[in-house]
Formats: C-alpha cells, structure tokens, sequence
C-alpha cells in the first residue's frame, strides 16, 4: 500500500470511527415549536406532530402549552394515537375552556372509532358548565343519543332533562323530543313514547328528527301488533 493509498484509507477509517456514530445519533431538527412549524408547513405533518409532542414533554408550564396540545392531536392520522396524547396532556392544561375542548375533541374521536361509551363519558366532561351549551350545540344532544346506544337509559334520560331548559334552537329541540322517544321505546314505555311523538308531530313538524321519529315509532308499533 503506497503513501496515498495509506493516508485515504486512515481518513476513512476515522469517519467511520467518529464522524459515522455522530450522524448517527445527532437529533436532525431542534425541539422547537418553530422547527415543528418548518415540518408542518413542508407537509411533514407525521414528524411536526412527533416533535409538538416531544416539546410538550417539557413545556408543561408554557403559556402555550394548551394550544399546542389541541394542535398536534389535530395532525395525528392514527385516532388512537391522538387520544392517548390528550387524555395525557388535558389534565395538566389550566385553562378551563380550553381544556373543555380537548375532553370534547376525544369524545368526538372515541365516537368515530365506534367506543360510544367513552365518547359519551368525554362530551359529557366537556359540557359540565351549562354556560358551554349555551350555543346550542348539537354534540351535547349528541351525548343522549350516545347513551341510548349503550343501554343507560337513565343517564340519557337526565341528560335531556338538563338540557331542556338549555337547548333553544328548533331543530336540536326537535332532536330531544327523538331522543325521549327512543328513550321510552327502549323502556318498553309505548303511551310515554306516543306522547313524545305527538310534541314533535305538533310543535317541529319541519324538523329533521320527524321524519326518523315517524319511521322508529310506526316501525315500533308493526312490531308490538298496534295497527290502529
């Protein structure tokens, strides 16, 4: 082996040796909100979401450590995924509101991936203050529904209770009045439910509940033999 031979084999000896576990192991972006930022805007959501969760490990008294958290959830593809990470992360957020919306983001997710159980748990936890429903919004009637799904009638019950005197917009009115229907069906109730119907027939005949509740209550009574 000649001089030169010699030298270039001794230069990549040492890259091999020291500059090849460097690379290895340097950390490619900085944990920085800003470098998050950088991925996302690249179209890099998988790995801007990876490194928002990695600041959120250590930022836990960050003024924007809330916003951060509802963020990065937002770009996880995996519902799963996100989930773990609010249930985590949401208790630790000191802003009430903001924490209401993250309880209600994994009740939307626990709704999507079919767990209504838990869903209904969530959106129950995010609209514990009556001043959050005061928008009419319809997952919190939503959460009735849920109930009805999963045998707890008595919960659903008293949840269209509390929000009687709540709901004011017309079609979601129209939805309680559904939802007791389902909710006396389900009891094996038909004279409660019949009343129930009669409301909607009478005071939101336009709604988008009339033409379900038609459907489930002379869909009920084929099935009890009432032809009348």
């Amino acid at each position: 082996m000649d001089g030169r031979k010699n030298k270039r084999f001794w230069s990549s000896l040492f890259v091999l040796l020291f500059a090849g576990p460097a690379f290895l192991f340097a950390d490619p972006s900085p944990v920085t909100l800003e470098a998050a930022h950088d991925l996302e805007q690249s179209g890099k959501t998988e790995q801007a979401a990876a490194l928002y969760e990695e600041w959120l490990k250590t930022h836990q008294t960050d003024t924007r450590f809330g916003e951060v958290l509802l963020h990065a959830g937002e770009l996880k593809k995996n519902s799963f995924q996100a989930i773990e990470m609010y249930t985590l992360y949401a208790p630790r957020v000191k802003d009430i509101a903001l924490q209401q919306t993250l309880w209600r983001r994994i009740g939307i997710l626990y709704t999507l991936v079919g767990e209504y159980r838990k869903a209904a748990f969530f959106l129950e936890e995010a609209f514990r203050a009556p001043a959050v429903i005061a928008g009419d919004d319809s997952w919190a009637v939503t959460v009735v529904f849920l109930y009805v799904a999963v045998g707890e009638l008595e919960r659903a019950y008293a949840w269209v209770e509390r929000l009687n005197p709540i709901i004011t917009d017309g079609n979601l009115r129209a939805e309680l009045n559904y939802a007791l229907l389902e909710i006396y069906l389900a009891r094996g109730e038909p004279e409660n439910a019949a009343r129930a119907y009669a409301i909607l027939e009478k005071k939101f005949p336009e709604s988008n509940a009339r033409p379900k509740a038609v459907l489930r209550f002379y869909l009920d009574a084929l099935d009890r033999g009432d032809h009348k």
